[in-house]
């Protein structure tokens, strides 16, 4: 009898995506701790990128677009899917874009302009007890120059451990350093360097990150954006994005609670919860570099400050008094010798 060409299911195996799905749509995953970002310095940060699981129907990796449009009246920023970048529809702000690039406000474009990302399942070598995180990269300086790497079938392409069907690694993958210089022009803030060829971890470790793999399925992840939604919270008022915000807080509560009692819930669920927990990370990070540069502009004011001061302290500062010379003398000498000649005149033509 031939080979059998299918594989037995796994009871265990499916045990544990019921499990890990079972807790994704009750809310138990932190999504806030999730993210990974470089850290900016020379040292650089050590990853390591992970395959995708199994029969997941993902890769590796995935792209979306997001938009993140920030409102003069009251500062907040909105994040919203680009649907155009990630589905290939249509797109409001890529609209808006489009339309003020064309009647030459460059600037006033700029405000929806897309940011591409391209998204991987992490591990921080640096500290691996925080597990598996998700890296959304900057699609032209990370994205592109890792999977032109891996694609390259040079001699440092094998950056992905490869696994046989019983389990084993095949192909040994690397850790990549990435050298982060935020003051650097956007096309050198990013050094990518393949490292030399390690152990990915031990079995308990490969185990336990297996079930941590959040597959990379843009609709589950970063789900369409209603246009209507898309509207608001792009162009909309105050009052109505807040009217808007709320909405959607008691939609999403609704779905968790459906979720909670075994009901099927949307993974937007789980994307729109994992949006919003990196956008408050995002708005974290970005208050910290305000506060930084505020600070470096009072550091300059002092210094300034401080300049001006010493330059009029230099000014004010009382001349020395001359000290007294022999010039005295000679003053009385020559009204002296003035009188005689005065006398002399005077003089003249007498007899």
């Amino acid at each position: 009898m031939p080979k059998s060409l299918f594989a037995a299911p796994d009871s265990s195996l499916d045990q544990k995506l019921l499990d890990q799905e079972a807790q994704r749509q009750k809310g138990g995953i932190d999504w806030s701790e999730r993210f990974w970002r470089p850290k900016p310095g020379k040292e650089g940060n050590l990853i390591r990128i992970l395959p995708a699981r199994a029969g997941s129907g993902a890769t590796y990796h995935m792209t979306a677009g997001l938009h993140f449009v920030k409102h003069a009246e009251d500062g907040k920023v909105e994040r919203f899917v680009c649907n155009r970048e990630t589905y290939g529809t249509t797109c409001v702000a890529c609209e808006a874009a489009h339309r003020l690039t064309m009647e030459g406000q460059k600037e006033a474009a700029t405000a929806y302009k897309v940011r591409r990302l391209g998204v991987f399942n992490v591990l921080d070598r640096s500290d691996p007890s925080t597990g598996v995180r998700l890296y959304e990269a900057p699609r032209q300086s990370v994205w592109y120059p890792i999977l032109t790497l891996i694609n390259s079938r040079g001699r440092m392409s094998n950056l992905i451990d490869v696994f046989g069907k019983d389990g084993t690694i095949t192909q040994q993958g690397r850790d990549i350093q990435i050298i982060f210089n935020k003051d650097a022009l956007p096309q050198n803030m990013y050094q990518i360097i393949a490292t030399d060829s390690t152990l990915l971890g031990t079995a308990e470790e490969i185990e336990k990150w297996f079930s941590q793999i959040v597959d990379l399925i843009p609709t589950a992840l970063y789900p369409p954006v209603d246009e209507n939604i898309a509207e608001v919270k792009a162009f909309g008022t105050k009052e109505q994005r807040d009217e808007l915000r709320e909405m959607l807080r008691k939609k999403y509560e609704e779905e968790k609670e459906q979720a909670g009692q075994g009901k099927d819930a949307e993974m937007s669920v789980v994307g729109d919860r994992l949006a919003e927990e990196a956008d408050e990370e995002r708005k974290a990070i970005q208050e910290e570099e305000r506060e930084a540069e505020k600070r470096a502009v009072e550091a300059k004011a002092v210094e300034e400050k401080k300049k001006v001061a010493e330059t009029k302290a230099a000014v004010d500062k009382p001349k020395p008094v001359a000290k007294p010379t022999s010039s005295a003398p000679m003053v009385d000498r020559m009204a002296a010798i003035r009188k005689q000649i005065d006398a002399a005149r005077k003089g003249v033509g007498k007899k």
